[in-house]
């Protein structure tokens, strides 16, 4: 049977893991920028881009937001807003897997992000999209 050391190690190990993942999810919390140079680098390592659409998608970046708090996840392009719910679906170390259900229609997405210190990664499986961001 468990002894009293026994339960209080394990008690332990339950509130360090708790913990571990709350303060992963709490790295994304906070409003981000569109990182233009790194998300334009990495589509240009797809599809080469004349000046002129270069310019055109540096105009669209721009005027992306993403703020993540506690409870919602909210995608702002140019003042329209779009929030999500979501739910933690992963998380290991630097990566953590959203899943974001629309509150309009409860459609379900899963985003990826890859985070080191104020600067992150997304991936959006169903678009096969690479954007970068740093905290505004």
């Amino acid at each position: 049977m468990y002894n009293k050391l026994n339960l209080k190690f394990i008690f332990i190990i339950i509130i360090m893991i708790s913990s571990c993942s709350k303060n992963s999810v709490k790295q994304i919390i906070g409003t981000w920028e569109t990182d233009i140079n790194s998300t334009l680098l990495e589509i240009q390592k797809i599809d080469k881009m004349s000046d002129e659409e270069k310019k055109f998608v540096s105009d669209f970046l721009e005027k992306i937001t993403i703020s993540v708090t506690e409870d919602k996840y909210i995608y702002n392009y140019d003042g329209s807003l779009k929030n999500f719910a979501y739910k933690v679906k992963k998380e290991k170390g630097q990566l953590i897997v959203l899943e974001l259900t629309n509150s309009n229609n409860n459609e379900i997405e899963f985003i990826t992000f890859h985070i080191k210190k104020d600067k992150m990664w997304l991936t959006i499986p169903k678009l096969n999209i690479r954007a970068f961001f740093k905290r505004k």
